[in-house]
């Protein structure tokens, strides 16, 4: 799974899905353009605080990603001004067959999925909206509150 954004609702998805077992979620990375976040979470790891309790998670964010990795699953936790960029940007490392979901607010689905169409990749059933119901916050770089249980 790669999960785009590593602000307050990414960073606490990466770190939720890195709690479980990883020969059933599998690898889970973190992209950021936010170099003071991958530099946070390099030298400290998910820092988690607010409901669910306060607890580190081993891992870090990234800002660029190997060549010709891929993903089965793109988790997109960007704003929705950026969810466009971000696909593109992601969309390289999408395996046959993967998808992408969305994590915004404002019903982004379409235009993710108009992003694969004018890349000449199909996008039914590749396209997932995702419903959010709590609350996050990032009060500094690596430091993920959650902010209400949802």
């Amino acid at each position: 799974m790669l999960v785009v954004g590593a602000g307050g609702i990414g960073g606490i998805v990466t770190a939720t899905l890195r709690e479980h077992d990883p020969s059933i979620i599998g690898e889970v990375v973190a992209l950021t353009t936010n170099v003071e976040i991958a530099r946070a979470t390099e030298d400290q790891g998910f820092r988690l605080t607010g409901e669910g309790g306060d607890r580190v998670v081993p891992g870090r964010a990234v800002t660029a990603l190997e060549p010709g990795s891929k993903f089965d699953w793109i988790l997109l936790c960007t704003q929705p001004p950026q969810v466009e960029a971000a696909a593109k940007s992601a969309l390289p490392h999408l395996a046959d067959g993967g998808a992408m979901v969305c994590f915004q607010n404002g019903l982004c689905e379409t235009r993710v999925a108009r992003v694969l169409e004018d890349a000449g990749v199909p996008s039914r059933g590749r396209v997932v909206g995702a419903v959010v119901a709590w609350g996050a916050a990032m009060p500094e770089p690596g430091l993920y509150e959650r902010t209400s249980a949802g």
